[in-house]
């Protein structure tokens, strides 16, 4: 007779406990990972700022083509258009300063942020840079080291404080208003306050001092070739270029003419903002529930091993007890 053990299997169904277990441990989870991302306050610093009008730096009108010959009218269109063309490129110019490297290294170059953006290695009272040495070695180097070179060593790289404001700055854009939302995350709501505002206008001088460099590059070359002997035709092109280029140059004003319309300046915030990061959260979820479920079918793995190990110990006991021992006679 086949023993009745053998054909005995586990049953892995869920019971109302079990899928208890697996609404409420996941759920129980998210919410202390929420608790501990929002652990330290953060503040939400927003702003609003849209794009200004783009000049064509050769707006020549059709009476300035008079009197010029054929091909030169054609080339002059031809460059009229390709400036038209090119105004969606220089838009986008624009957006990607925002987000450029270049942009927030000189950012960092020409104002004191550093101390802002790493204030645990700043010392406030000597006005120096932290030790990066902790402890008892810490205090006697930082006694000791009175070379400014080395404590110029100390400072942060720009590197790293260029990474901290790219992660720190999402940029959005609503295509249908052409308005460009500006957020970032601080610790600090009148630091995020002051850093955004300063960024917003120190692009328009960036910008504007990058069109200055190109415009003075353009007059030169313009002016290296009227100095050379050209056409009646070809002159009165080059001036009417150069005459656009100067008066580009002339009205390249980041305070009159911006590159970017601050509708809605950044402001500190009164209360911190929680954050809810919802792939993170969704990952934490979907982990919680696979961990859950491996654990009930663990359970009831070893739940049944252990009733099978209890079921045989007792038939064997009984076995046992049933042989009649042997005496001789």
């Amino acid at each position: 007779m086949e023993d009745k053990t053998h054909q005995e299997k586990p049953s892995l169904k869920l019971n109302s406990n079990d899928y208890l277990y697996l609404l409420c441990i996941p759920t129980i989870l998210t919410l202390l990972i929420i608790v501990f991302i929002n652990r330290s306050p953060s503040y939400q610093v927003n702003a609003t700022i849209t794009l200004s009008n783009i000049e064509s730096f050769s707006s020549i009108k059709g009476k300035n083509l008079k009197g010029l010959d054929r091909p030169v009218r054609r080339m002059i269109r031809m460059q009229q258009r390709l400036m038209l063309s090119n105004n969606r490129t220089t838009q986008a110019e624009r957006l990607a300063t925002l987000k450029s490297r270049s942009f927030f290294e000189s950012y960092i170059d020409s104002h004191e942020v550093k101390p802002l953006l790493f204030p645990k290695r700043w010392d406030n009272e000597k006005e120096t840079w932290k030790s990066r040495k902790r402890g008892i070695v810490g205090i006697i180097r930082t006694y000791f080291e009175e070379d400014q070179r080395k404590v110029s060593n100390r400072e942060p790289r720009t590197f790293l404080a260029v990474k901290i404001l790219k992660n720190k700055f999402r940029v959005k854009i609503e295509a249908k208003t052409g308005l460009i939302y500006i957020s970032s995350r601080w610790k600090s709501a009148e630091i995020g306050e002051k850093i955004t505002n300063e960024i917003i206008n120190y692009a328009n001088i960036y910008i504007a001092n990058q069109k200055r460099d190109t415009l003075e590059k353009q007059i030169r070359q313009t002016n290296l070739l009227l100095e050379k002997s050209q056409p009646h035709s070809i002159r009165r092109f080059l001036n009417a270029n150069l005459t656009a280029y100067q008066h580009g140059l002339a009205f390249n004003d980041p305070e009159f003419n911006p590159s970017f319309k601050v509708l809605i300046p950044a402001y500190a915030p009164e209360e911190p903002t929680l954050r809810f990061p919802k792939l993170r959260l969704l990952l934490v979820l979907i982990v919680g529930f696979i961990s859950t479920y491996l654990w009930i079918m663990v359970s009831k793995l070893r739940k049944f091993d252990k009733g099978l190990q209890q079921k045989n110990k007792a038939s064997l006991n009984n076995s046992t007890s049933s042989v009649t021992p042997y005496t001789s006679s």
